[in-house]
C-alpha cells in the first residue's frame, strides 16, 4: 500500500523511510539517466582531442605545445560565459538552457573535422568552451532543486560518474575509431572521432527540453503531494540559511574567502583529472604501445576502475554521514598515484598508477560537489558554483599548456605530473585547515 505523502510534507520524521527513499528512487530514475549521459558527451567532446590528436598533429602540423595550448584553449572560452550562462539559468530556466548548450557544442565538435590549420583548431576549440560554458554549473544548481543535501553526495557521484564512463566508452571507441576507420568515406580517423562524438549531443538537447522538468512544481509524472513533500524538504534546509539570505546580498559571493579556497581545491582536482585525461595515451604510446586499439583498451583500465570508487566511496560517505576524511583520503590517493607515475619504468607499473590516481582524484571531485551546495544560501548558489566552477576549470587550460611545453623542453611529462601532486597536496592542506566545518555537512536523512 502506498504511503500517502501529502500528510506529512513539511515533517520528514512522520514519513517512513522506504517511502522517502521509494520517491527519490523515482526521482533519479527520471532525471539521472539523461543528465548523466549529456555530460558523458559533453566529456567526450571535451577530451576526444587527446585521442585524435595521435593522428591529428602529422594530418595538419601540429606541435605538443601546440597542441597543449589547443586543448587548454577550450576553458579559456568556458570561464569567459560560464557564469553568465548560470545567471541565464535562473532566468529562462534547466531545459531552454539545456536546448541552447548542448545544439551549438555538438555543433562545434562536428565541425572540427573540417580544421587544416593549428589557427583554426584554436578558434573551434575556444567555441566549444563558449557554448558548453554552463551546463556542469547548471546541472550541479539543477540537482539542488531536487535533492535534499543529506542525498546529493550520492545523487551527484552518479552524474559524476559520467565523466569516468567517457573514459570507459571513449578510450576503446577511440582506439577503434582511428585503427579501423581510418580512410572510410575520404576522411580520417580522427576526423570521424568528432564526426562521432559531436553529433548524439544535438540530440540529446532535444530529449533534455522534451523530457526535463525546470522545477518540481512542473513534474507532472509526480502526484501533488509528492512535488509537495520535495518542495517542503528543500525549504526546511533554505530555512536554516534564511537568515544569510536575507542578510548578504549575491554579489557578496565575489568577496567570499570560503568561495576562493573552494575554486582552488577545486582547480587541484581539475587539474589532476585533465592532466590525465588529455595526456594519457600520450604516455601508454612512450611507454611503447603503438597499437592504437590498445592504446584505448588500456586507457579504459583508469576509467573502470574509478567508476567503482565513485560508487562505493559516495555511498559509503552518505551513509556514515562523514564527508571530510572521505574528501581528504581521496585527494591523497591521486596525489600518491601521480607521484607513483613518474617514478615507474614499466607499462603495467604506469597503468597501475594512472588507476590509482585516477580513482582518487575522480572520486574526490563527486564528494567535492556536494561542499558549495552545502556552505551556500540559495540566494548566493547561482553565482557561488559557477564561479567555483569557472575558477577551477582554468586548470583545464593551465595545465594542459604546461605540460605541452614542459614536454618540448625537458622531454618527458613527468615535470607537468609532479606540479599536479604539488597542486593536490596544497588543496588538501586547505581543505583540512580552513574550509568551513559546514562545507562538509551532511545533513539530516
Amino acid at each position: 500500500m502506498q504511503t500517502n505523502i501529502a500528510q506529512a510534507p513539511a515533517a520528514a520524521g512522520h514519513l517512513p523511510d522506504d517511502a522517502v527513499d521509494q520517491l527519490y528512487r523515482r526521482v533519479r530514475w527520471r532525471l539521472l539517466p539523461l543528465l548523466f549521459i549529456s555530460y558523458l558527451f559533453a566529456f567526450l567532446d571535451r577530451v576526444n582531442i587527446g585521442f585524435a590528436q595521435l593522428q591529428m598533429k602529422q594530418a595538419i602540423g601540429v606541435t605538443d605545445a601546440q597542441y597543449g595550448l589547443a586543448a587548454g584553449v577550450f576553458f579559456v572560452g568556458y570561464a569567459l560565459f560560464e557564469v553568465p550562462s548560470n545567471f541565464l539559468f535562473g532566468r529562462v530556466g534547466a531545459r531552454r538552457t539545456f536546448l541552447r548548450i548542448m545544439v551549438l557544442w555538438g555543433m562545434c565538435s562536428s565541425a572540427t573535422l573540417f580544421i587544416t590549420a593549428p589557427w583554426q583548431l584554436y578558434v573551434l576549440r575556444f567555441l566549444l568552451g563558449v557554448f558548453e560554458a554552463g551546463f556542469f554549473p547548471g546541472v550541479i544548481l539543477y540537482l539542488t532543486y531536487w535533492f535534499p543535501r543529506s542525498r546529493r553526495g550520492s545523487t551527484t557521484g552518479i552524474f559524476l560518474m559520467a565523466t569516468v564512463a567517457a573514459g570507459m566508452v571513449g578510450a576503446p571507441l577511440s582506439g577503434a575509431v582511428l585503427q579501423w576507420m581510418d580512410g572510410a568515406l575520404g576522411l580520417q580517423g580522427w576526423q570521424w572521432l568528432f564526426l562521432l562524438m559531436g553529433l548524439p549531443t544535438c540530440v540529446l538537447g532535444v530529449f533534455c527540453y522534451c523530457f526535463l522538468d525546470d522545477r518540481p512544481a512542473d513534474a507532472h509524472w509526480l502526484d501533488a503531494s509528492e512535488r509537495a513533500w520535495i518542495d517542503a524538504q528543500i525549504r526546511e534546509e533554505e530555512r536554516e540559511h534564511q537568515i544569510r539570505a536575507q542578510a548578504i546580498p549575491a554579489a557578496s559571493t565575489f568577496g567570499d574567502l570560503q568561495v576562493y579556497l573552494l575554486s582552488f581545491i577545486y582547480f587541484a582536482l581539475t587539474a589532476a583529472g585533465y592532466g590525465i585525461n588529455f595526456w594519457l595515451p600520450t604516455l601508454i604510446r612512450g611507454a611503447g604501445v603503438a597499437n592504437y586499439a590498445s592504446i584505448g583498451l588500456l586507457a579504459l583500465i583508469p576509467s573502470t576502475l574509478a567508476a567503482i570508487s565513485i560508487v562505493l566511496v559516495s555511498w559509503h560517505s552518505d551513509r556514515v554521514r562523514e564527508r571530510q576524511w572521505h574528501f581528504l583520503a581521496c585527494v591523497g590517493a591521486g596525489a600518491l598515484g601521480l607521484a607513483l607515475a613518474t617514478a615507474t619504468t614499466s607499462l603495467s607499473g604506469l597503468v597501475a598508477a594512472i588507476a590509482f590516481a585516477n580513482m582518487g582524484a575522480t572520486t574526490a571531485i563527486a564528494l567535492f560537489w556536494s561542499l558549495p551546495p552545502t556552505y551556500l544560501d540559495a540566494r548566493r548558489a547561482p553565482v557561488g558554483i559557477a564561479l567555483i566552477s569557472t575558477i577551477g576549470t582554468l586548470s583545464g587550460f593551465v595545465l594542459p599548456s604546461l605540460m605541452g611545453a614542459m614536454k618540448v623542453w625537458s622531454g618527458s611529462l613527468a615535470p607537468g605530473i609532479l606540479l599536479i601532486v604539488v597542486l593536490l597536496v596544497l588543496a588538501a592542506f586547505l581543505a583540512w585547515r580552513f574550509v568551513a566545518r559546514r562545507a562538509f555537512a551532511v545533513g539530516s536523512k
